[in-house]
């Protein structure tokens, strides 16, 4: 009867390493997968060379102001 229990025992042992090892492996690929997904999506920078000069600014748009609520103003005087 022991050594049914201890070979059971021993399955048992290697199905929580099987498991264990398999969601360590897991988390490895997702860790070096989001870190690669990471790096794909961020924005591409160059240098030059420092050069005299001023920086160009220039803020275009168009469009419409509504105003959330109107208040009534009263004149002193």
């Amino acid at each position: 009867m022991e050594l049914g229990k201890g070979a059971a025992d021993q399955r048992r042992k290697r199905i929580i390493q099987v498991v264990f090892l398999g969601f360590m492996g897991l988390l490895l690929i997702f860790t070096l997968f989001s870190n690669t997904l990471q790096s794909l999506s961020l924005p591409k920078v160059t240098t030059e060379q420092p050069k005299s000069g001023g920086i160009e600014l220039a803020i275009e748009g168009s469009g419409i102001l509504q105003p959330i609520a109107e208040a009534k103003l009263h004149r002193r005087g």
